[in-house]
């Protein structure tokens, strides 16, 4: 006994389709064709057919299965005995992508840019990711013309770099990313989904911003003061310099008074807006706050005239000078300090 293979279908191959195959077997001995029952009332069974994994793409382990087998109640059988299988393949259907949307079927739609690569590449504007130091896994929904494939049917990967940079359709690799690659009844069709991952945004009076710096300083005879910085955290992670940021000093980095410095915050992380114009003030102070002195005057030898004489003046002892208030007003003393620790 022989089977032949239906003629219309070369090389044994199906494509999946999501139907279940089921090739018409012609079965003959000795060259001559026996059909599937043994009397024109079809009551008198030569054999039966049955498939199996016949629906679903095939693997080098699970192959479609088509199996003649004799009949096996009453007069079934009388010109057959035994079973043969004969095996077939049903290929993976590599379709055409037509839609991915990032986070399930309510989530952001990504645009094809290139559908002859493969992968095939796309972009997704409308992702907005910002850093976090841990790798972002959107999960995509992915669809062709026939409607949704399933999960099972692809895999998903995403780019290992978790660090603020935008997409390049040239680099897709150097890029962030989400890659599909398809398996099972879809191997073969893959695609790349690049996105942009933006800096952390510290808004103004950010509570999760922790920031302590030293705010006075001595006055170094004309030398720059620089700003220690004693801790900066964000939501409790610590922040270096010059990857997470940099300080921005005033001109005027050696004079005694009030200045501002400014963090500039880098890489990961912005200040009050993506475009990152704005510094974080650091105010301190370089010398001697003179709003902070107590200043007392007195003058050398005074001498105060009795009671009942010329009361409320001060004299220097041999000058024959004589100084008062009048009217309750007390002099005008201009100080001129003769270094930069005070100034007026």
């Amino acid at each position: 006994m022989t089977i032949e293979w239906p003629s219309d279908i070369p090389d044994t191959y199906y494509t999946y389709d999501g139907t279940a195959k089921e090739p018409v077997m012609t079965v003959k001995i000795d060259g001559n064709t026996i059909g599937e029952f043994a009397d024109e009332a079809k009551t008198i069974r030569n054999y039966t057919v049955s498939y199996s994994n016949n629906v679903n793409a095939s693997t080098s382990t699970n192959r479609a299965t088509v199996t003649i087998t004799a009949g096996t109640n009453g007069n079934d059988g009388k010109n057959l005995e035994k079973s043969i299988v004969k095996e077939f393949t049903i290929s993976p259907r590599n379709a055409q992508i037509t839609g991915i949307k990032i986070g399930g079927d309510n989530g952001i739609s990504a645009t094809c840019v290139n559908s002859e690569a493969n992968p095939q590449i796309w972009t997704c504007d409308g992702l907005n990711v910002s850093y976090t130091g841990n790798v972002y896994k959107g999960n995509p929904a992915v669809y062709t013309a026939d409607g949704k494939i399933d999960s099972a049917n692809y895999y998903v990967s995403y780019s290992p770099d978790p660090s603020v940079r935008n997409y390049s359709t040239s680099n897709p690799t150097a890029s962030p990313y989400i890659k599909i690659a398809g398996r099972g009844n879809y191997a073969g069709t893959n695609a790349i989904v690049l996105y942009n991952i933006s800096p952390v945004v510290i808004a103004e009076n950010d509570p999760d911003l922790n920031v302590e710096w030293t705010k006075k300083y001595d006055y170094d005879n004309g030398r720059d003061v620089e700003l220690t910085i004693r801790t900066i955290t964000y939501k409790g992670n610590p922040l270096t310099t010059p990857e997470d940021y940099t300080i921005e000093y005033p001109d005027d980095k050696s004079s005694a008074g009030k200045k501002t410095a400014k963090i500039r915050f880098t890489g990961s992380y912005a200040y009050k807006d993506s475009d990152n114009t704005d510094g974080y003030p650091l105010d301190y102070t370089v010398g001697i706050n003179i709003d902070d002195a107590q200043t007392q005057i007195s003058f050398t030898n005074p001498f105060y005239t009795a009671a009942g004489t010329e009361e409320g003046f001060y004299e220097t002892t041999g000058t024959g000078y004589r100084v008062r208030w009048i009217n309750g007003y007390s002099p005008i003393v201009h100080l001129v300090w003769k270094n930069e620790k005070m100034r007026p």
